[in-house]
């Protein structure tokens, strides 16, 4: 394991490629390179969460704020994806990220849990712009806005930039926010509750590199590992 305070050293890799107007790939490597340890199949999890082809996310980090990396956790905000990579059909200045680098604590080698947070830029961006068999019913009745991708190395809390903190699950987890439904006015009034005045959060898991898409052809013939949409687990928040 090299010496030096890996995260500091990760820090300056950032700023140093900021500087140099280049962009930077986030890797088992690029920790290792840097004193760190992954956690297990990390360029997996990033492939997955992320729908690359390999298991390397490239950042552009020009507009980036970037921690010392003196004490944990390192931050890394408002930065993108590399323009060559389209999350979600989406362009790199309509997703803007902000990267979390946490030490675990312990007595081994320095293991560092990763969190990065992708907020759609795009206002009026939905799923099924890019999950075209999410359109129509059920999904349809239901208005996911204000959405954000949070990648997360460890299952508990992601600290987000405001006041609310999301649980999350290890893997991609999708994070929106509806309108309070009118189905269920009866209800609150029925037990005495006052309706949320704000919208309501939703959260949970999300598994998005099985599902078919617009970057994904139809088979031709039926493939039971083939998913139609994202399997997702959400859960409101009132």
């Amino acid at each position: 394991m090299p010496e030096g305070n890996g995260l500091s050293k990760l820090a300056k890799a950032f700023s140093d490629a900021k500087s140099a107007g280049e962009s930077i790939s986030l890797d088992e490597k690029r920790l290792h390179d840097n004193g760190l340890c992954s956690v297990e199949h990390f360029n997996e999890m990033l492939r997955a969460g992320f729908r690359l082809q390999e298991g390397s996310l490239n950042l552009d980090v020009s507009n980036a704020e970037i921690g010392d990396g003196t004490m944990s956790p390192l931050r890394v905000t408002h930065a993108a994806f590399d323009t060559s990579l389209k999350f979600l059909g989406l362009l790199s200045s309509q997703v803007e990220l902000s990267l979390t680098f946490a030490i675990r604590a312990g007595n081994g080698d320095p293991v560092v849990d990763v969190q990065i947070e992708a907020t759609i830029k795009k206002p009026d961006w939905r799923l099924p712009d890019f999950f075209e068999h999410m359109a129509g019913w059920p999904f349809s009745e239901i208005d996911l806005g204000n959405l954000r991708f949070v990648f997360s190395t460890v299952e508990g809390a992601y600290p987000t930039a405001g006041a609310t903190v999301i649980p999350v699950a290890v893997g991609q987890n999708l994070a929106a926010s509806i309108p309070f439904p009118s189905v269920f006015q009866k209800l609150f009034d029925a037990l005495g509750l006052t309706p949320p005045s704000t919208e309501i959060l939703i959260v949970g898991s999300i598994v998005l590199d099985r599902a078919l898409a617009k970057d994904t052809p139809d088979p031709t013939e039926p493939d039971p590992s083939v998913e139609l949409y994202p399997d997702m687990e959400l859960r409101a928040y009132v």
